[in-house]
């Protein structure tokens, strides 16, 4: 628990430092808010396992009380912006009081005006939590004598991660930004042991340039490396473009290419390029209707034929595929309706599986509905699909599918105080392997009262 309240500190020593770079302003500017959400929830499975057990192998269904004070402050003038918020949670168990925990969540943004031109910004988010992770990487696993060891604890990780640079803009639309990025992974077993602990740092740099007004590009270059407690180091360096051509106030038609290199150290290192190449639009039909949509193909290649020979079965999957997306968007007096799918490829490397070369496909869809003028209504579903080739122990693929379901409505109870209820089913499945039993199921039922003042 030290190690908590540790992190917090340097939170807020970090506050007190940002502060020197705050601009001097009337009290008048600064606006502090404070709210508090009380809730009461089920949960069929708090240990996403797999048989819906918990480690003593009763049932994992539980009733859960959670209780979250807010405190926060945020300033808007025009070449100055700032916000902070605090949030701790307390979770408390009906039936399984040893899993008790307080979580802390944490944010600033801030975005200064050092010249005409030329931006500061910096963006800091830190999470506590206790909660079971999403997915389990057959990695992870192996790590552990008791395949079942890591299933069955409610891990308790620090995700943090910050993201600062400068934005410069040389015209209408003209614009270039360059930023740093660390993003930090933090946790430990049930008995406290840290493991397995991740950061992912590097620098990137985007540029807009407008020939006129049909005709612009976007180029961009990342650097990325990925260093773990236990496991062997990665780097990526990717770099792309896009030419964008405005057709019609209306219609603007693009072309995108991308090269991505991954480096992964160590005896089972792989070493590869992914060769990404799509072309799109993105057209406004009406004030309600609007289509973005592209399509293109993905290539990847080793940089050593004899890299196959050092891997876990080597590439089961193919060599090139499709990638594309689809953004539908349908917004019509009080309601709004949105499609999402993608498809692709990612190297997934700072996560709780670290999996690296992953082929995916993904929809979703959400719709939002004011019924009455203090009621909404709102829905969402989803399907996600991966492969990682050789990703398991015995060379096989490791194939992921998740499928996620939630519906609820608010009510505005007063202007200060807001009750919402919502039911989210959870659904995941995932390559077996030595006969251990994978994926889970989860119903949740949530009812909360959030009441929130801001000073004005």
């Amino acid at each position: 628990m030290h190690r908590s309240f540790y992190k917090i500190f340097c939170f807020c020593l970090f506050l007190f430092a940002l502060q020197a770079l705050l601009p001097r302003a009337s009290h008048s500017d600064w606006i502090p808010f404070v709210s508090t959400t009380v809730g009461g929830e089920y949960d069929s499975n708090i240990y996403l396992d797999p048989e819906r057990k918990d480690p003593d192998g009763d049932s994992a269904a539980d009733f859960r009380t959670t209780i979250t004070p807010t405190i926060g402050i945020r300033n808007e003038q025009e070449h100055f912006s700032f916000s902070g918020e605090y949030a701790p949670t307390v979770n408390l168990f009906m039936e399984h009081s040893d899993q008790d925990y307080i979580s802390h969540n944490l944010g600033v943004s801030m975005e200064k005006a050092l010249t005409q031109h030329l931006n500061f910004f910096i963006d800091e988010s830190a999470l506590y939590t206790e909660e079971p992770e999403q997915r389990y990487g057959d990695r992870e696993r192996r790590e552990h004598a008791d395949p079942n060891a890591r299933l069955r604890e409610r891990t308790s990780h620090w995700d943090n991660t910050i993201s600062t640079g400068f934005r410069y803009q040389f015209g209408p639309e003209d614009t270039v930004s360059l930023r740093y990025n660390d993003s930090r992974i933090n946790y430990s077993s049930g008995n406290g042991e840290e493991n397995d602990d991740s950061v992912e740092y590097g620098p990137e740099i985007e540029l807009s340039y407008w020939f006129n007004q049909q005709h612009g590009i976007t180029a961009h270059y990342s650097w990325r490396r990925y260093d773990y407690e236990i496991d062997n180091s990665r780097k990526t360096q990717e770099g792309g473009f896009r030419y964008h051509y405005r057709y019609s106030p209306h219609l603007t038609l693009f072309l995108n290419y991308s090269l991505e290199f991954a480096q992964e150290y160590g005896e089972k290192g792989r070493d590869y390029y992914i060769n990404r190449c799509t072309a799109g639009f993105d057209k406004q039909f009406s004030p309600s209707w609007r289509l973005s949509m592209n399509g293109g193909f993905w290539n990847r290649s080793d940089t050593d034929s004899d890299i196959q020979e050092l891997t876990w079965g080597g590439w089961d999957s193919s060599d090139s595929g499709f990638t594309g997306s689809l953004t539908l968007e349908y917004t019509y007096d009080r309601l709004h309706w949105t499609v999402t799918g993608e498809a692709g490829t990612m190297t997934a490397f700072n996560d709780y599986e670290n999996r690296g070369f992953t082929e995916f496909r993904s929809i979703s869809t959400s719709i939002s509905y004011q019924l009455r003028e203090r009621i909404n209504a709102f829905a969402s579903a989803s399907y996600y699909h991966d492969l990682t080739p050789g990703g398991t122990e015995d060379g096989d693929d490791l194939r992921t599918e998740t499928y996620r379901f939630s519906a609820g409505a608010s009510y505005l109870i007063l202007p200060w105080l807001t009750s919402a209820i919502e039911y989210q089913y959870n659904e995941s499945s995932e390559t077996e392997t030595d006969d251990y039993p994978a994926g889970y199921q989860q119903h949740v039922i949530m009812l909360n009262f959030t009441a929130r003042h801001e000073w004005l």
